[in-house]
């Protein structure tokens, strides 16, 4: 795949909540994202982390309701079907990360990466705080209530080298 692409994380929300409506609202988002992405002219790499935990299922969720059209964009990997270093590769040729799995958020970082975070769990909202408590996000087990224009346009962080080298030296 050439550059030019953003990289999306999935987490499927079944693990943590029997609420279907959180699940499709998240779902709603994940797609109208996608779109809006496709539409400023970037490709999508979905990923799933977790297959265990059926992030593969949301990515075919996704996957089943776009047209073929706009699935040209998109391309798809669950992990471990592709091994760490290939994974670690796409994070690492990305434009941006939007991450829904601490593990996304944690390596976009690492590579300097504008991250985009759709917070699920205490963890990672707590790692976030702890970073830099001007980080916005998105938490993902409330109503998403933001656009996506907004999202990408007011939710993406950049950590700076200073602070980057400080938290891997601690």
């Amino acid at each position: 795949m050439s550059l030019g692409y953003i990289l999306i994380s999935v987490v499927n929300l079944n693990k943590d909540t029997n609420n279907g409506n959180l699940r499709s609202d998240y779902l709603e988002f994940l797609i109208k994202l996608i779109l809006d992405i496709i539409k400023s002219g970037k490709k999508v790499i979905l990923v799933g982390f977790c297959k265990n935990q059926r992030d593969n299922e949301v990515i075919e969720k996704v996957c089943d309701v776009l047209l073929s059209e706009q699935l040209k964009n998109i391309q798809t990997f669950n992990y471990p079907d592709i091994g760490y270093k290939e994974m670690m590769w796409l994070f690492k040729n990305a434009d941006a990360v939007v991450a829904s799995r601490y593990h996304a958020a944690i390596i976009g970082m690492l590579y300097s990466k504008k991250i985009y975070v759709l917070a699920y769990s205490e963890k990672i909202i707590h790692v976030l705080q702890d970073i830099d408590q001007s980080i916005r996000y998105i938490d993902v087990r409330e109503k998403v209530i933001v656009s996506p224009e907004d999202f990408l346009k007011n939710y993406g962080y950049n950590i700076s080298d200073k602070r980057l080298k400080k938290i891997k030296n601690s």
